[in-house]
């Protein structure tokens, strides 16, 4: 796939210098070279290439950001972090990194709760995606501080949904395709660039009609990031997972060595 040339880096860095209407903070991290080789990146993959192109899709999120308080306040937000890792019990999901440094996301969609999860997307809606955000902004320093050196390795994210369990029930819970549909979009417009791939596991034949409802909502450049595995062929994902993250960073049910691990073991904690 074509990438961004340092030229057209530095094309778009100079565009930003010159725009009007941003603080000292937002036109920093506007400035960044991680972070215009990802939103140059991002219009290539939406066949909208160069840093013309690229520039309003950057000073939108900049602009975004600095209206959410979105950044080292963010980061540093003990009441926020507290929220976030309350939540991961209820979401069944871990951040950790697989061998190569690599934000590393696994999620057990199959497994949650739909009665509590609703309850909590109900009662605690804008601290959920709140919550998102900040998980989402872990993941965007991560990638950004990485790099992405011509001969270095992918630095982007790996995320791991298992779909073990799932079943026709979750496509009944319309608030809750309204709120991934809503963070889907979140991530597409102010996010981009930062997952590089997606594995699905474990799906069940209830997940192609999942698939359907949910995949309008996903960017075409998303789709193309994701790997499906139905239930029947876990000896092909596990050997898939442990190629692509580290027998040493999986939990044991997804093939892996790590034991009583999260989100498996919600009583074990994870970082990035």
């Amino acid at each position: 796939m074509e990438t961004p040339t340092a030229a057209a880096v530095e094309e778009l860095r100079a565009l930003v210098a010159a725009a009007p209407d941003l603080d000292a903070s937002s036109r920093e991290w506007a400035l960044g070279p991680s972070v215009c080789h990802r939103y140059l990146a991002a219009g290539i993959a939406s066949a909208k290439p160069g840093a013309a192109e690229a520039l309003p899709f950057l000073l939108r999120t900049a602009r975004w950001r600095e209206s959410q308080a979105v950044g080292g306040a963010m980061l540093a937000d003990d009441a926020l972090s507290a929220f976030e890792e309350a939540l991961r019990p209820k979401l069944l999901y871990s951040l950790s990194r697989d061998r190569a440094g690599r934000p590393l996301m696994i999620e057990r969609v199959g497994a949650w709760d739909l009665t509590e999860l609703t309850r909590v997307m109900t009662d605690s809606a804008g601290e959920v995606m709140r919550a998102h955000v900040l998980v989402n902004e872990r993941i965007r320093v991560s990638v950004d501080e990485a790099g992405f050196a011509s001969e270095g390795a992918d630095p982007r994210a790996v995320l791991v949904f298992d779909m073990d369990g799932l079943g026709l029930r979750h496509l009944a819970s319309r608030k809750l395709l309204q709120v991934f549909s809503e963070m889907s979009k979140l991530d597409s417009d102010h996010f981009p660039h930062t997952v590089g791939t997606i594995f699905v596991v474990g799906a069940p034949r209830a997940f192609s009609a999942l698939w359907a409802a949910a995949s309008a909502f996903v960017a075409e450049g998303t789709k193309k990031k994701v790997s499906v595995f139905s239930w029947a062929a876990a000896a092909e994902a596990h050997a898939t997972l442990r190629e692509c993250v580290g027998e040493a960073c999986l939990p044991r049910e997804l093939g892996g060595e790590l034991v009583g691990a999260p989100p498996y073991s919600t009583l074990a904690s994870s970082s990035t």
